[in-house]
């Protein structure tokens, strides 16, 4: 009796067990999925953020270098007139963030400012982080957050321009004093408010020590808070960019935080969200997704005890299993129709308003061309869905018929070549031999395969590669090889190629969004 119940149990786990993996698998790859989603936002997010400031700072510089250049300005510091020469620095209106100039010494004395403050004349500034700055190679220099001087004392960052001497008096090298632009930090929080987050998300920088300058949920005027503990922003002044989830022990939560860099100030921008919100709607579609598979999972369970119960049923029974699966694929691929109409109609308008754009600011523009490009891989992501559900269902039918191959290939080749002009990458056809003959095949998923080792190769092929495409007849053969001097790969990993959803690990640091499914 104990053998016979044990034995039963097995059969019951034998049946069983594969639609739990499966369905525990499928769960898996849309979540990955629909993570990847989020977290490809927030990294895009951050290297947006980290480009605007770089633009800003570097705006900065440029307005500092350009006022420290005028003769009559370097010509009055050489001559010790300080008043007189800042006296003649106008700073432009639309730069309103810059809160107080003043001018100093080579060895960093305070000589005059603007607005004035009689108090600070004369006073030594050598223990400044941008006076070391910029005294190094006389280059200009963006500071540390500090807390200035003079009153009120807020915290503000400084741009340091060395005035170097004029042609007259002898070597441009030569600084006679230095311009220092002083800022105040709600200058760059306003900064971070041009970028649009999702629900409670939030941007902060922090400069090259890791203490914050842009934070929305503290009050920078007061105390300098130190974030160099932080995860992701000890990655980031390590020159890092990503996204991890990572615990904030300043805000005491786990973080969706996306990091990067702010070069080549040496500074760090991170885009943070709650781990609840950032990911809430991928989880309201995976708890959808989760009762579905449960209601399989529990009918398939009482199912395949109706078929311990029922021996004489089995062959019945298998095929109900059959229609199981099959009702599965089908909801994947409805689930995946549902999602082309509303992503067709967004590409459509994004491509309506393709003739205005060129209206926007530069920053709008590139918002709407990430949009777009995110949009089109969304759509590809659910061609490919679409097309292992049709294989899986076995609606894939080939319809052979006598094909020009050569024909075929040139044509993938043409389509193709845009994408490699654009990546630098040379794309050509050898045919070996001419008269290539015709033969019977299925033109449309020949064409298809043709077209994916020519965009593998493409894609994972260097700036300055090539890609050729070989063509070649034997008595009862034709060769067609697609070479290509790409990153090529690992030995290891060339038994999963055929495998759904397999990536090496060393393509997924050239192109993070790709499927896995095109071969």
């Amino acid at each position: 009796m104990q053998k016979k119940i044990l034995i039963q149990i097995c059969l019951f786990l034998l049946l069983v067990g594969p639609i739990f993996a499966l369905t525990a698998f499928s769960y898996v790859r849309v979540r990955d999925a629909l993570t990847s989603v989020v977290t490809l936002r927030s990294e895009s997010l951050a290297s947006l953020s980290a480009l605007l400031i770089q633009e800003r700072l570097d705006r900065i510089v440029d307005i500092g270098t350009l006022l420290a250049s005028r003769v009559q300005f370097q010509q009055l510091a050489e001559a010790g007139k300080w008043q007189e020469a800042i006296a003649t620095l106008q700073i432009p209106p639309e730069f309103t963030f810059i809160e107080r100039l003043f001018l100093t010494d080579k060895g960093g004395v305070l000589r005059a400012d603007a607005p004035h403050q009689p108090n600070i004349v004369g006073r030594s500034f050598a223990e400044r982080d941008w006076y070391k700055g910029v005294s190094q190679n006389w280059e200009p220099y963006v500071s540390e957050v500090y807390k200035r001087a003079t009153e009120p004392k807020y915290n503000v960052v400084a741009v340091a321009i060395p005035i170097k001497a004029s042609s007259s008096a002898g070597s441009k090298n030569k600084a006679s004093g230095i311009l220092v632009l002083e800022i105040k930090l709600d200058a760059f929080l306003e900064w971070t408010k041009e970028i649009t987050l999702n629900g409670s998300g939030f941007i902060y920088i922090t400069d090259r020590r890791g203490y914050v300058i842009a934070y929305p949920r503290f009050n920078l005027q007061e105390d300098l808070v130190d974030f160099s503990s932080t995860p992701s922003v000890k990655k980031a002044l390590q020159g890092l960019s990503g996204v991890e989830i990572l615990y904030n022990s300043i805000d005491k939560e786990n973080q969706l935080s996306a990091y990067a860099p702010v070069l080549p100030r040496g500074w760090t921008v991170v885009v943070a969200e709650p781990t609840a919100t950032a990911f809430a709607q991928r989880d309201s579609i995976l708890q959808n997704i989760l009762f579905v598979y449960s209601i399989i999972n529990l009918f398939a369970i009482f199912f395949v005890y109706w078929i311990l119960r029922n021996r004489a049923r089995i062959q019945n029974a298998n095929q109900q299993l059959r229609e199981i699966d099959q009702q599965k694929s089908e909801f994947i691929s409805i689930t995946s129709h549902q999602l082309r109409t509303p992503l067709g109609s967004m590409r459509w308008n994004l491509e309506l308003l393709e003739p205005e754009v060129k209206s926007l600011s530069e920053v709008a523009q590139e918002r709407l061309q990430e949009t777009y490009r995110s949009n089109l891989h969304v759509i590809e992501l659910v061609g490919d869905f679409l097309n292992v559900a049709r294989i899986e269902q076995g609606r894939v039918k080939n319809e052979p018929k006598l094909a020009n191959v050569l024909e075929i290939i040139q044509d993938a080749v043409k389509e193709m070549e845009p994408e490699a002009r654009k990546r630098l990458v040379t794309l050509d056809i050898k045919i070996k031999k001419p008269n290539i003959p015709k033969i019977i095949i299925d033109s449309n998923r020949f064409r298809e395969v043709i077209q994916n080792l020519l965009s593998n190769a493409v894609k994972y092929t260097l700036k300055g590669g090539s890609v050729s495409v070989e063509v070649d007849s034997t008595v009862n053969f034709i060769e067609i090889a697609v070479l290509d001097n790409g990153i090529g790969i690992p030995e290891k990993e060339k038994t999963k190629i055929f495998t759904k959803f397999a990536r090496a690990k060393n393509a997924t640091l050239i192109d993070t969004e790709g499927s896995g499914l095109g071969l």
